[in-house]
């Protein structure tokens, strides 16, 4: 079906439809932007939607405080974009409407609707000027694989701390990536920038894929084009491409893989270089060799004549998966990352956090599984079934695993764009009626998550806490010599630019706490597990960064020592780091509060920290 096949809704409905919404969009800007009484009614409501969540237990006020008149300016480039293409239907439909159905137009106009979304974020959501100059940074997790890469650049092995072999990473091929921009003439204050913009360029990459591969599936290009704005207009993949995370890469090859893996089955001739695409994931993730696994299975069931071939080039391409558990226990003496013990082993209440997380996504995206489902029950999908299928199974082993610390379904995103494809190339092949199809379709793409509204607010504005902690952990640096230990439950931004020796509370990159049993049952994977008499007592740090902000009550602090934040209040009530370092506080403009321990030289320079390179 032609996107512009029937004229009465394509010559006037849709675009009547974006004009109205364009003009919707243009009343609110007006709105904000002209009356403070209507700024400070959306700000009551936000600061209410934000109450409702978990409390952060910083405390911090939120990023978007005074800044909602941005919902004015976002709301106007709204209106603009949607009179426009409504105006341009209405008017030069024919043009327009061949225009966009040709694939390459389609997917060079995707690509630069992505580039509006995401440079925005990259530049000004990731960065700030901090002791006069712009610095970026990555979200923290990310930053922790960047120390390694720092580390492996440097000649010191892909380790957190120098001669510590411990595997605190899981993706071992985008931590080389970053390794090698490590190698490049950057500065660390730059070094973020290259990662996001790589990032950018893999999910431009996967754009003319997506395309391919809603085709295979039998949603043509009205599917493909739904496909690609809600690709492009999806928040997860937003704040992970432009967080840092390995997701754009592992999401690249996984499409890839699957549309090559479609494309011979239907030709009945399986190729070896599919298979190395779907082996390099186990090597991007450490947990992508289930993805691997899952898609050359069906690989073997789409090709009914050629499945011999398919056995063969899985069996050769699962060499280098192998080959890196074989160097992982060499290196690092283990079978697993050290956060797969962290996370998954000792954790009794596991299960429960993996069906609240995977119930979360089903409530998220339940209409694109509904879609899903429906189009892949149809006589002949037997692809659209096995693809189905196989999210299925995946959503399993998230569920067992117990989920993610994060927001935003990471561990999801992989299978995000396709479950996207399943969902309106399945629509296209039940809905005839032309009408129905289009309502059916755009209603698909509205009710989806997407960025809008709150994209200005939540993505184009630097995280307080994070820019807070590279500042943090600039005066650390500035502070303290090269052979300083410095503690923290926070492992990414403070210790990838502190530059110093880093005791992780939390156990990300040490195995002791790893190793334990979980500590705090209702805390999130990776902040269940820590023993603050050893990482203190016995590792000795001589600087210890609290996740409060001095003055405290015991009250606060007694209520901070159960439920998911229980790691806060336990250091405050810890008796080594009571005896030896809560004394010695340093008073810094900071979110936070910096501890010298009585055993460091670095106590006779406490009162010189108080009166530097204090944070702007």
């Amino acid at each position: 079906m032609n996107i512009h096949s029937d004229p009465v809704i394509t010559r006037r409905v849709i675009p009547l439809v974006l004009l109205a919404a364009g003009l919707l969009a243009a009343v609110f800007a007006v709105l904000i932007l002209a009356h403070t009484p209507v700024q400070k009614t959306i700000e009551s409501l936000l600061v209410g939607m934000w109450e409702k969540q978990p409390a952060p237990p910083h405390s911090l006020p939120p990023r978007w405080t005074g800044q909602v008149f941005l919902l004015g300016w976002e709301s106007l480039f709204l209106a603009v974009l949607g009179m426009g293409l409504g105006a341009a239907l209405l008017l030069r439909f024919d043009r327009t409407g061949a225009f966009f159905s040709r694939p390459a137009n389609l997917i060079m106009m995707t690509g630069i609707l992505a580039l509006v979304l995401l440079l925005p974020v990259v530049i000004w959501g990731h960065s700030d000027v901090i002791g006069g100059s712009r610095i970026w940074w990555l979200g923290d997790d990310p930053m922790i694989s960047m120390r390694y890469a720092r580390n492996l650049a440097s000649g010191h092995g892909p380790v957190y701390n120098p001669g510590e072999p411990v595997e605190g990473y899981t993706n071992f091929l985008w931590m080389a990536v970053m390794a090698m921009v490590h190698l490049l003439p950057v500065s660390i204050t730059h070094t973020s920038l290259v990662v996001m913009i790589i990032n950018v360029i893999l999910a431009l990459a996967l754009i003319p894929f997506l395309v391919r591969l809603t085709r295979l599936l039998g949603g043509g290009l009205w599917g493909a084009g739904l496909t690609l704005a809600a690709y492009v207009l999806n928040r997860d993949i937003l704040f992970c491409t432009t967080t840092g995370f390995e997701t754009p890469l592992l999401t690249l090859l996984f499409v890839w893989g699957v549309c090559r893996m479609v494309d011979e089955s239907q030709q009945s001739r399986p190729r070896p270089a599919t298979y190395v695409i779907l082996a390099v994931m186990s090597l991007v993730r450490a947990d992508g060799i289930v993805l691997t696994g899952l898609s050359m299975a069906a690989s073997f069931v789409l090709q009914k004549t050629q499945r011999k071939r398919v056995i063969l080039y899985s069996l050769a391409a699962l060499i280098m998966p192998l080959a890196h558990v074989i160097f992982r226990l060499q290196y690092y003496g283990y079978p697993l990352p050290n956060t797969a013990y962290l996370k998954v082993m000792g954790w009794a209440q596991r299960f429960r956090y993996g069906l609240d997380y995977v119930r979360g996504f089903a409530v998220s995206y339940g209409l694109f599984l509904a879609a899903a489902l429906a189009g892949a029950t149809g006589k002949g999908r037997l692809s659209a079934k096995i693809l189905f299928l196989l999210t299925g199974i995946f959503s399993l082993y998230v569920f067992y695993v117990g989920g993610d610390a994060f927001h935003h379904f990471r561990f999801f995103i992989p299978l995000i764009p396709l479950l996207m494809a399943l969902a309106f190339s399945g629509i296209r092949q039940m809905i005839r009626h032309p009408a129905v199809l289009w309502i059916s379709g755009l209603l698909l793409l509205v009710l989806s998550p997407v960025v809008f509204p709150g994209y200005s607010l939540f993505f184009a504005l630097p995280r307080t806490a994070d820019r807070n902690n590279v500042a943090l952990g600039l005066i650390v640096q500035r502070n303290t010599g090269p052979d300083t230990r410095v503690a923290d439950d926070w492992a990414g931004n403070i210790f990838y630019f502190c530059n110093r020796y880093a005791v992780d509370f939390l156990g990300k990159s040490e195995t002791h706490v790893a190793h334990m049993d979980v500590v705090s049952p209702e805390a999130r994977p990776g902040h269940n597990k820590y023993d603050y008499t050893y990482s203190i007592g016995t590792l000795r740090p001589d600087v210890v960064i609290s996740h409060f902000k001095l003055p405290v009550t015991e009250t606060e602090m007694r209520e901070q020592s159960a439920g998911p934040w229980a790691f806060i209040g336990a250091l405050y009530f810890d008796p080594v780091f009571r005896k030896h370092c809560y004394p010695n506080p340093v008073s810094l403009d900071t979110w936070r509060t910096v501890f010298i321990c009585d055993w460091s030289p670095l106590v006779a320079s406490r009162d010189r920290w108080q009166a530097l390179h204090q944070p702007e």
